[in-house]
């Protein structure tokens, strides 16, 4: 893991993370399987947003682009994720309707 990702999703460092699962970093099991499976079918990698957990519990939403390095005999050896905090991005979303909703008079 990078350091940006440890940072995200709260860990003290890179080794802490390691020595957890990466089921426990997303919030539900299915969507981990779901994106898991779209990777090992298409070559390109896959991406969704989901819900993540950080080490303390909390719960964020994430653009993740999951990609699987392959092996000769075309086996996913390991996945690769790239990851984008959305949390920020809905936070701004929701401040701006309210603001369009005080604009508007109401």
């Amino acid at each position: 893991a990078n350091p940006a990702l440890v940072e995200m999703l709260g860990y003290p460092s890179a080794a802490a993370m390691e020595r957890v699962a990466i089921a426990a970093v997303f919030a539900d099991e299915a969507e981990r399987e779901r994106l898991r499976a779209r990777v090992d079918a298409e070559d390109d990698g896959a991406d969704a947003e989901v819900l993540l957990r950080r080490a303390d519990g909390r719960e964020f939403p994430a653009r993740v682009h999951a990609r699987g390095e392959r092996a000769a005999d075309g086996a996913v050896r390991h996945y690769e994720l790239y990851v984008v905090d959305l949390g920020p991005l809905r936070e701004a979303e929701h401040a701006l309707r309210q603001a369009e909703k005080l604009a508007a008079g109401g």
